[in-house]
């Protein structure tokens, strides 16, 4: 009876030194405002080691998208498998992983929650939100060491009123799965048109709510920003936002707070297909000023351009 009670004690002692490890990491990972984190393996040596050379200031995160998540719009968990062991060889490996899926589950998750979109039923909610948690349990079951999030959960407003009344805590429970919310605060209007403060309402609007999350269930929160306004109407949308605009909606996401919690950082986003190639005509400069304007847009320029110092 001695040497059991003497391994039950044992055992109490390293479970309680393994949670204390592991919030210390997240704790560690997470410590740093006005953190970028940025998908480093997605840009050229010049960029990498510019970032590599800056660890105050980048980290990095990797995504899997609908390549990596899906076969004929379903979620194909072979694939899912083979995506983390190419991404994250050891089963032991820790880092920031985002899943980006924006499949018909997404859809019926949305539609629970935002007034613009149609109506989906109890039904297809459901089947939807067990999905979504039994990705991240199975990603998180392979890769257990992995923070991972779920990719514009809770959902981009642009009012408070197209937000359904009672919706605020339907993606709780998927969200208690994730480690990270991360939401999506991409632009919807070219501040030359609209003026900044419209998109700074934007940005209160759409912070509040995920801090609100975040300090609902003890989460860190990373959103997504993106150098493309992405807006509700198309004539606007894949307009460049100028270095000026972003700074000032950089410098204001970090500096919100909302219960005294702030975003733990915010993540770049740029597509592994640069936009513009897979995109020719799509970008615009309408609303840039003269003396800001890229004459040949790639992702390098666009990197040195908001980044460089």
């Amino acid at each position: 009876m001695i040497v059991t009670k003497g391994v039950k004690l044992k055992s109490n002692i390293m479970r309680e030194i393994l949670v204390m490890t592991f919030i210390l990491f997240v704790t560690n990972t997470f410590s740093q405002e006005n953190k970028i984190y940025v998908f480093k393996d997605r840009y050229n040596k010049s960029e990498q080691k510019y970032i590599e050379n800056d660890p105050s200031r980048f980290s990095e995160i990797k995504v899997m998208t609908a390549n990596s998540l899906l076969t004929n719009r379903k979620i194909d968990y072979r694939k899912v498998e083979e995506s983390l062991q190419v991404m994250y060889p050891s089963n032991n490996a820790t880092g920031v992983l985002c899943i980006d899926l924006e499949n018909d589950a997404f859809k019926h998750l949305k539609g629970h929650n935002i007034n613009r979109v149609k109506k989906m039923t109890d039904a297809q909610f459901e089947k939807a939100k067990n999905d979504f948690i039994e990705l991240i349990r199975f990603i998180k079951n392979k890769r257990p060491k992995l923070q991972v999030g779920y990719f514009e959960l809770p959902f981009r407003i642009f009012k408070e009123s197209e937000q359904r009344p009672g919706s605020t805590t339907l993606l709780d429970d998927i969200l208690k799965e994730a480690d990270i919310i991360m939401p999506s605060l991409y632009i919807p209007y070219p501040a030359s048109h609209v003026g900044v403060d419209a998109n700074l309402k934007f940005l209160d609007i759409n912070l509040k709510f995920a801090l609100q999350c975040g300090v609902r269930l003890n989460k860190p929160v990373l959103p997504f920003v993106w150098y493309f306004i992405f807006s509700p109407e198309e004539k606007f949308s894949y307009e460049i936002i100028p270095k000026d605009d972003m700074n000032t909606y950089m410098d204001y996401i970090f500096n919100y707070a909302f219960n005294n919690k702030k975003v733990n950082g915010i993540i770049w986003w740029d597509s592994a297909v640069p936009f513009y190639d897979r995109n020719k005509g799509m970008v615009k400069q309408n609303y840039i000023q003269r003396s800001q304007k890229r004459d040949n847009i790639n992702r390098r320029d666009l990197f040195y351009y908001y980044f460089e110092q």
